[in-house]
């Protein structure tokens, strides 16, 4: 009787796994902004701590396409607050290898890069390169780690 009932019961619990802990895509899962880089023309890369404010900032990747991404800012009277504009779901797609489309209902969405050096570490490329007192520089990273 026990073998009967453990044949049925197993498929079972093979079938309850979702897909987000089956997926094989590394954007899957929990991930917290840890801190920026950022990369100047022919010097090695800067790091640098993300505030309170920004350490705050989460993004959730599920294997169904589904983003729940807040984040915040630091106001004119300097209190870090919700920025609900940006707090919001959202839908990803793999557009290619380090490629992702990212959308709200709203829009078409917009093409990020994002690396993965390590299985716990992302890399959102963010923003244009641009050039600050004659030194030029790569897109902006934001790291996060994984949660």
């Amino acid at each position: 009787m026990k073998k009967l009932l453990l044949l049925l019961v197993l498929p079972a619990l093979l079938l309850s796994c979702s897909a987000e802990e089956t997926s094989n895509d590394p954007i899957v899962g929990d991930w917290r902004h840890v801190q920026y880089m950022e990369f100047p023309e022919n010097a090695e890369p800067i790091e640098k701590e993300a505030d309170e404010c920004g350490k705050k900032e989460r993004m959730h990747f599920k294997a169904n396409g589904e983003l729940y991404s807040v984040h915040y800012y630091i106001n004119e009277i300097m209190e870090c607050k919700l920025n609900e504009s940006a707090t919001r779901n959202y839908v990803w797609t793999k557009v290619s290898e380090g490629l992702y489309n990212l959308k709200n209902v709203n829009t078409d969405g917009r093409n990020f890069k994002f690396a993965f050096p390590d299985s716990n570490t992302l890399w959102m490329y963010h923003g244009e390169p641009y050039e600050l007192e004659g030194i030029k520089y790569g897109s902006e990273v934001r790291v996060y780690k994984r949660r």
